[in-house]
């Protein structure tokens, strides 16, 4: 016969392996919030909208439009800047590139350097509530994203190709939230 404590290990040892297991389970609770379903089939991009925004807690969790708007924004900000820094490393990684390809990043590159800046400036007028001008100043960071598009042909990139298809998708969020605080 076993003794009693041989079964009080055995039980205890089963009960944390079950609580590790549920723990560390992933868990894929599909997007809830109201505010996400209503905006993102506005958006160029429906699924990755919902994707992105049920991904950072701050839009998930978004309480008004208002909230999601400034949130969208600092999405758009930090899109932004990652940008920015794939063709900074690039161009870092890329020393033996031909000038003409090194010109291409650079532009882009400076090109999101004055987006981040004007996002910014968009979150301050945002919090103003002059949505026409965040409306106004989305429309021309989203050109970055196109104009770099368009100058890629001639120097292709993985990274650089899914940077600019990112900041487009999250700057069009932002813009999406922006034309129906507009109409509030």
């Amino acid at each position: 016969m076993r003794p009693p404590f041989a079964s009080m290990f055995l039980l205890k040892l089963f009960l944390l392996s079950l609580l590790s297991i549920t723990t560390n389970a992933k868990l894929t609770k599909p997007v809830t919030n109201k505010l996400l379903s209503e905006i993102c089939p506005k958006t160029k991009s429906p699924k990755q909208c919902l994707n992105i925004l049920g991904s950072y807690p701050k839009t998930r969790l978004a309480s008004s439009l208002h909230d999601l708007g400034f949130d969208s924004l600092t999405l758009a900000i930090s899109r932004a800047k990652k940008s920015a820094n794939v063709f900074n490393g690039i161009l870092l990684k890329g020393q033996d590139l031909p000038q003409k390809q090194k010109d291409i990043y650079k532009e882009c590159r400076q090109d999101y350097v004055v987006a981040m800046k004007s996002l910014g400036e968009a979150k301050t007028a945002w919090n103003e509530k002059k949505y026409p001008l965040v409306i106004k100043t989305i429309d021309a960071a989203n050109q970055v994203p196109i104009s770099c598009e368009k100058s890629l042909v001639g120097a292709p990139n993985v990274q650089a190709k899914r940077a600019n298809e990112m900041s487009s998708l999250i700057f069009d969020i932002a813009r999406v939230v922006a034309k129906d605080m507009e109409g509030k």
